[in-house]
């Protein structure tokens, strides 16, 4: 737990105006449209809880939520527009369906014909794509939605990894700094749902990678990265 002394400037904002107003922390309601809430810190309640509180002195500090004994602080980070696929592996092309990583930037539910989302090439590993967010970026949240390949019903990721590079010359391994490591559920013959990871990182780009696949080859509906262009936020 945080004390308040070593709290950033930008919660603090918060805390004064709570104080201000003599409140505490609020119910938490009428998320803006588009943007990611996500848990930054937790400190203990100063007051009671009365009434709302909405921190309009920061736009990233913009919630607290109390939690028994707890205020729980929120950031809302806006999603990232302007990406662009800045290398990938050898997708999966047969002349008819083809998978390149450009698909996964466009969200397309219910998955239908030929397009709309990534493929790796039959049998691949360790394989994937890197993302160009065009400068650097504090990447707050990354959201994934895996794929079955339309009725095919044939593909998906399994186990993945998340890495951020803010160098240029980012083809060395030792330029990556993995942040996440997980399994998405397998899709095939199921509904595709958005999972969510929490990276609190820097980089200009972001690295997709496949480490195993479910059926023929590694895949990918969606995905979608939330953040703000101040890497302060992530101290």
């Amino acid at each position: 737990m945080e004390s308040v002394a070593t709290i950033p400037t930008l919660v603090l904002v918060c805390l004064l105006q709570l104080q201000r107003t003599s409140t505490t922390c609020l119910t938490l309601s009428n998320k803006r449209a588009g943007l990611v809430l996500t848990e930054y810190m937790r400190i203990p309640c100063l007051m009671k809880v009365e009434g709302v509180v909405q921190c309009t002195d920061d736009e990233r500090c913009e919630w607290i939520e109390k939690q028994g004994d707890e205020c729980v602080l929120y950031y809302f980070y806006g999603d990232l527009a302007g990406l662009t696929i800045h290398s990938e592996a050898t997708y999966f092309d047969d002349g008819n369906l083809a998978g390149p990583a450009q698909n996964a930037l466009t969200l397309t539910l219910p998955e239908e014909g030929l397009n709309g989302r990534w493929l790796l090439a039959v049998g691949a590993t360790n394989q994937g794509f890197v993302i160009d967010m065009g400068s650097v970026h504090n990447v707050n949240v990354i959201s994934l939605w895996n794929t079955h390949n339309a009725h095919w019903n044939d593909r998906g990721t399994e186990r993945f990894t998340l890495s951020l590079s803010s160098d240029a010359l980012i083809d060395a391994m030792t330029d990556w700094t993995e942040y996440y490591a997980g399994t998405l559920p397998d899709a095939r013959d199921a509904d595709i749902q958005m999972q969510t990871y929490g990276i609190g990182g820097c980089g200009r780009y972001v690295q997709f990678i496949a480490k195993s696949y479910y059926g023929s080859s590694a895949g990918l509906q969606y995905i979608r990265i939330s953040g703000v262009s101040d890497c302060s936020a992530s101290d």
